[in-house]
């Protein structure tokens, strides 16, 4: 592409060539940032996490972004026997065990202990009337029979709220989805709150447990999931990228890769005929932010960017010296 190399500008005007750097120096600013703001919030109380947003995907790929996070609908939490809760809360003793290997005998029975405390607390929540529900006896053999609990309610939510989902066509259809999809997760966080508190509350008391040189080593691994690798790549896929398109550092390759996490975001909630619109005060007809970025990507991927300004001239220079575009 003659009109690409950097030696032949006369196709390019200074001011085109300026200002598509500084597109590329914007775009990787925006990159870099979000990945390293993700990373420090990832590390916080209340940690960065992608599940909220793969959870609320929408359109034809919904069930792929959904599959991306190990339960969307917090359903394992609320297993009447808690088989899956109190897994993770073993697993994630043999973490701390692992993690902390000069905790003594006394301090290893007595994380035992808390565990075991924890897991009678989950019992009781579980067998709480008002998540299970209440036998009648008065009515035995009619419908009255059983009262439904809360859990049980909360599921017949989630159905309807799927089968609702796929029959949105009219303005007024989607309100009362966005409606139902509000109180679905008014009714997720309070069931599963007191099960999180319950997960908080253990990691807190095994901390506590902990001598001076042993904190020192940090905070101890949680059990592995879908998630946290989704999470991972992501902040990672960000930061990296974000800092060669700054650079200039194979800034063709990171345009490219720049564009393909913006169609990943594109597609979790497309802006298509038929697909029911993103929560938030913007509104989109098949080209929103993201659409609009992706083509920036993809023109500065045909473009050398970077050895106009950026870390690729160098490389030609001195590493690829003689080869051209």
């Amino acid at each position: 592409m003659a009109c690409c190399s950097p030696t032949d500008v006369r196709r390019l005007s200074l001011a085109a060539i300026v200002f598509l750097v500084v597109l590329r120096l914007s775009i990787g600013w925006q990159f870099l940032y979000e990945g390293l703001w993700k990373q420090h919030a990832a590390q916080g109380t209340d940690p960065w996490t992608a599940a909220g947003y793969l959870k609320n995907a929408k359109g034809p790929f919904r069930s792929t972004f959904r599959g991306m996070v190990d339960d969307p609908y917090d359903l394992d939490k609320l297993e009447l026997d808690g088989a899956k809760v109190k897994s993770r809360w073993q697993e994630w003793q043999q973490l701390f065990e692992a993690h902390y290997p000069t905790l003594d005998a006394a301090q290893k029975a007595q994380l035992g202990k808390l565990v075991d405390a924890s897991v009678v607390k989950l019992e009781e929540l579980l067998r709480n009337p008002e998540w299970v529900g209440v036998v009648n006896e008065k009515y035995k053999g009619t419908v009255d029979y059983k009262r439904p609990g809360k859990i049980e309610l909360y599921k017949a939510m989630v159905n309807k709220y799927e089968a609702k989902l796929k029959e949105v066509r009219q303005d007024f259809q989607q309100q009362h989805l966005d409606k139902l999809w509000a109180d679905l997760e008014a009714e997720r966080k309070q069931l599963t709150g007191p099960i999180d508190a319950l997960t908080a509350e253990l990691q807190s008391a095994g901390t506590k447990l902990l001598n001076l040189d042993q904190i020192r080593r940090g905070s101890s691994p949680q059990p592995s999931s879908k998630i946290d690798s989704v999470n991972t790549r992501t902040i990672w896929g960000l930061t990296i990228l974000g800092f060669c398109l700054i650079v200039g550092l194979f800034s063709r390759a990171a345009a490219v890769g720049a564009a393909w996490m913006l169609l990943m975001f594109y597609l979790v909630v497309p802006p298509w005929p038929g697909v029911p619109e993103a929560p938030g005060p913007e509104h989109s007809f098949i080209v929103n932010k993201n659409f609009i970025e992706i083509m920036a990507c993809l023109a500065l991927a045909c473009l050398p960017s970077g050895r106009w300004f950026g870390l690729d001239a160098l490389i030609h220079r001195f590493v690829l010296r003689g080869k051209t575009d």
